[in-house]
């Protein structure tokens, strides 16, 4: 989805008004949040923007509710180089924000081959969130 798509669905989500940030998405207590991250061709962007997302979700108070979280998950080719480095600024951002790996599940699908894992993981937590809200 290109980045106008995004933004003209993200301007339909129920949105709240924060005074210092602006409009930000409504996340209810009860909520669950699942997160993928592509980190196709080891791009620049996704080792800095994973991490930043990662920072936001903690930031908002929103980092147990995130249940669900898998990176590196678009199939690359044999001779292209595995995305280490966005590997790398996960586990980062996880030990920086404080991540509890009890509550957040996260599935590296290139550089460990977790792509079963991650998959059942993500069916699992979406069966049993059950709170009948899909945004």
């Amino acid at each position: 989805m290109n980045s106008m798509k995004m933004m003209n669905k993200m301007k339909d989500l129920p949105q709240d008004r924060d005074e210092t940030n602006g409009p930000v998405p409504i996340v209810d207590a009860d909520d669950v949040i699942g997160y993928t991250a592509d980190g196709n061709r080891v791009d620049e962007y996704d080792i800095a923007a994973t991490p930043l997302a990662l920072s936001i979700l903690a930031k908002r108070g929103w980092k147990n509710q995130l249940v669900h979280f898998n990176c590196n998950n678009c199939p690359m080719n044999e001779s292209e180089p595995k995305p280490t480095e966005h590997k790398a600024s996960v586990e980062g951002a996880i030990s920086e924000f404080g991540y509890d790996t009890n509550v957040t599940r996260f599935f590296d699908c290139q550089v460990d081959r977790q792509w079963n894992a991650a998959g059942a993981n993500a069916v699992a937590v979406i069966k049993s969130a059950g709170n009948g809200k899909m945004n």
